[in-house]
């Protein structure tokens, strides 16, 4: 993976975000995670360290092209790499989030629920806490079918699409928990289990 390549694209991708060029952004972090083959530094346990930072950064900007892709509209396209990272990285509560909303504007209103009740066991079971308030907001409007949940309207443009409406409520990032759960711990955070993989994706 040519890591300077990804921090670019990357780098280029969040001040377009800011701008408001949703679709342009995207684009770029789509680029970078395309690099991607493999799991870094996986034969050298000498370089956990990196290892685990740059795994951070890709998960970083998986759930970053996700939260743009979910406001373009394009929740069918977001689904399955949202899951398969909530399988691997079942604390990540952004990722679960973006991942219900996926599901919910897929018509898979049960499966999103079903994702948010896993997340609740595994967060429970692995660090002892409920879910974040973001967490549990999204669950209540996935109860009530919130109109605000609701996929943004799409208009095609030259260069692509863009959301013709305002999107549906922002899925923040949830912060801390992985590292609550170390400190839980004596002997450092830990391992924790795989989430079970909610429906097809």
């Amino acid at each position: 993976m040519d890591w300077l390549r990804f921090n670019g694209l990357v780098g280029r991708a969040r001040p377009r975000a800011a701008s408001g060029d949703v679709a342009g952004a995207a684009a770029l972090f789509r680029e970078a995670l395309g690099l991607w083959r493999g799991v870094p530094f996986e034969d050298l346990p000498g370089l956990r360290a990196e290892a685990v930072s740059l795994q951070s950064a890709r998960l970083d900007a998986v759930e970053a092209c996700a939260e743009l892709e979910l406001r373009l509209g394009l929740h069918h396209r977001v689904g399955k790499d949202l899951a398969a990272v909530v399988a691997e990285h079942p604390l990540r509560e952004r990722a679960r989030a973006q991942l219900m909303l996926a599901q919910y504007r897929s018509g898979r209103r049960a499966d999103a629920l079903r994702t948010y009740q896993d997340a609740r066991r595994v967060l429970v079971e692995q660090i002892g806490l409920e879910p974040g308030p973001e967490l549990r907001e999204l669950h209540e409007q996935v109860l009530r079918d919130a109109p605000a949940l609701l996929a943004p309207v799409r208009a095609e443009v030259p260069g692509g699409a863009v959301p013709a409406a305002a999107p549906g409520p922002a899925v923040r990032r949830s912060v801390g928990r992985a590292g609550r759960a170390g400190r839980r711990s004596r002997g450092g955070p830990r391992r924790a289990r795989r989430g079970r993989a909610v429906g097809s994706w």
